[in-house]
């Protein structure tokens, strides 16, 4: 309501509204994928040594490589390779450890025919962040039925820390990020978790998420989700099915990569799944004690901490309250599903990025929190108490304040406070880096 008064008094009609969010968000994300390219990227400047003292760099620089002259994080040299093997500029030689990955590098080499490598990738993930951005303003709307909560989950995806700091390297953790958010407006589109449960939306459901196994393993934290929340009210025969199709196709990709397209499929990165279940599985083995005090000093919260700052989280907490149950069963499942594997990987990496998958749930629940603020603030405005002057102030502060408190580290980041970017990309407590300094 709050929202359609604003359109109304501009003289918006309807059909314009429609495309005025695409138009802005697009604007948005251009502007932000512009300033954060090259050097400027998150996943570059975070690798400088002066970000990281104790890292191990592969060049002075950092952990750099080069693409067509513009410096990348090194994991992006990997994708390179695969990109230039699928367009048969080379051998599989180098490819082997993100083969897994490999679609993200088929739609990159097919977007490279237009233009260079490096800005086919930017150019990929812009447009995977903005169906994204898309996708949680459809789920905004939806879940929490409000103009003004679709547009705050909108903004807070269009400025997500995790977002801005992918986009200008040519990796497919972004792509990994987008899948979520549309995967999971997908499943409340097509109501596969309602009866009257059809086979057909399962099995479009199953190739969908089976297709992000083709971009990043977050496809596990997918399927976790649909258990979670599906578990009361589906029926058990379909979540089975959906689990053998989504795992399976998991483990044919790599023979298929091998036997028809030739890949090397090297497991130096797969194997790290795991590597971390078994030293949680070592831990419990050796008592109670043991794996509490492994609990004690992995620093998975600090990673989720990272992920989302203390505004963040604060605003979610109270907009787990103030949501209905349905997006709290909706939001818990997601933060469950996709917290536990960040948890699982903080005994090797602190790796804040593998928490920031939960941004759907918890930037709904933001959504919710800061729509009720702003909601609250426009009825007070309205009820004639105060001058007009001053409730209108207050009304724009209001929601000003909000939102820069929540997109806070993504500004940071943006103008330059390169140690929001280093905390993002490896998480390592205060006292850590006292000791070492």
């Amino acid at each position: 309501m709050f929202v359609g008064a604003i359109f109304n008094r501009v003289g918006l009609g309807k059909r314009a509204r429609h495309w005025l969010p695409l138009l802005l968000f697009a604007v948005l994300i251009g502007a932000q994928t512009a300033a954060r390219t090259g050097d400027f990227g998150g996943f570059v400047d975070s690798t400088e040594p002066v970000r990281i003292p104790n890292y191990i760099f592969s060049t002075a620089d950092g952990y750099v490589d080069f693409w067509d002259g513009i410096p990348v994080n090194g994991d992006a040299l990997s994708f390179l390779y695969l990109t230039r093997f699928m367009q048969g500029q080379q051998g599989p030689e180098g490819t082997g450890i993100y083969d897994r990955r490999a679609g993200y590098s088929y739609l990159g080499a097919l977007a490279s025919l237009l233009m260079g490598h490096y800005q086919s990738f930017v150019a990929l993930n812009a447009l995977a962040w903005l169906g994204a951005v898309l996708a949680m303003y459809w789920l905004g709307g939806r879940l929490l039925g409000s103009r003004l909560a679709a547009w705050t989950a909108g903004t807070l995806t269009a400025t997500g820390q995790g977002f801005s700091f992918m986009v200008g390297t040519p990796v497919s953790t972004l792509l990994g990020f987008a899948s979520v958010a549309l995967i999971l407006a997908f499943v409340e589109w097509s109501g596969v978790l309602r009866p009257p449960f059809r086979w057909r939306d399962w099995l479009h459901t199953g190739w969908l998420i089976a297709a992000v196994s083709l971009i990043y393993p977050v496809y596990l934290a997918l399927l976790a989700f649909v258990w979670l929340y599906g578990l009361r009210q589906a029926p058990f025969t379909r979540l089975l099915g959906l689990s053998a199709l989504v795992l399976g196709w998991a483990q044919v990709w790599p023979l298929i990569g091998t036997t028809v397209v030739g890949l090397e499929f090297d497991t130096l990165n797969s194997a790290q799944l795991a590597t971390a279940l078994n030293l949680w599985w070592s831990a419990l083995l050796h008592g109670p004690s043991v794996f509490l005090n492994t609990l004690r000093i992995v620093p998975s919260a600090g990673t989720i901490y990272a992920a989302f700052p203390g505004a963040m989280l604060l605003a979610a907490a109270c907009g787990y309250v103030v949501a209905g149950p349905r997006v709290r069963r909706w939001t818990l499942a997601l933060c469950l599903a996709t917290f536990l594997a960040s948890v699982v990987f903080a005994i090797i990496f602190a790796i804040p990025r593998t928490a920031f998958f939960a941004y759907p749930a918890i930037y709904l629940l933001a959504a919710a929190s800061l729509s009720q603020v702003i909601q609250a603030t426009a009825n007070w405005r309205l009820s004639g108490r105060g001058s007009t002057h001053m409730r209108g102030a207050l009304s724009v502060a209001v929601v000003l304040l909000g939102l820069l408190l929540l997109v806070a580290p993504s500004v940071a980041a943006l103008v330059g406070y390169g140690g929001v970017d280093a905390s993002f990309h490896y998480w390592t407590p205060s006292w850590v880096l006292e000791a070492a300094g």
